[in-house]
């Protein structure tokens, strides 16, 4: 893991997102798909430090509909993955019925990721 990395990281999240008119995808993308896990959990606490408020708030701000969704998902799986699957799996079954092809999916997957 490299501090300097993640504290340049989460620098360049904020100057793509909050500090700027628009919201630079690409720079979001780059960094959330080229990290690992372990880096990006840094970058988060970078970015916390560096603005005071927490990545997803930033991500709620500058994005909306499925790529606001899916940068979400991104986060919650990196910050904590059981729990991250342990909530698809509650939300696949919650209310009349179960939408089984969901849960189906994501039992097989979460098989696979989480161990």
């Amino acid at each position: 893991m490299d501090a300097l990395k993640a504290n340049q990281d989460a620098r360049s999240l904020y100057r793509a997102g909050e500090q700027r008119l628009g919201t630079d995808e690409a720079a979001f993308n780059a960094i959330l798909a080229v990290q690992n896990f372990a880096q990006l959990r840094m970058v988060f606490d970078e970015y916390h430090k560096v603005t005071g408020h927490a990545i997803e708030q930033a991500v709620q701000a500058e994005f909306s509909g499925d790529i606001r969704d899916a940068h979400l998902a991104v986060v919650k799986a990196i910050r904590n993955r059981a729990s991250f699957f342990a909530e698809l799996l509650h939300n696949s079954m919650k209310g009349m019925g179960t939408r089984d092809n969901d849960l189906i999916r994501l039992v097989v997957v979460s098989g696979f990721v989480l161990l």
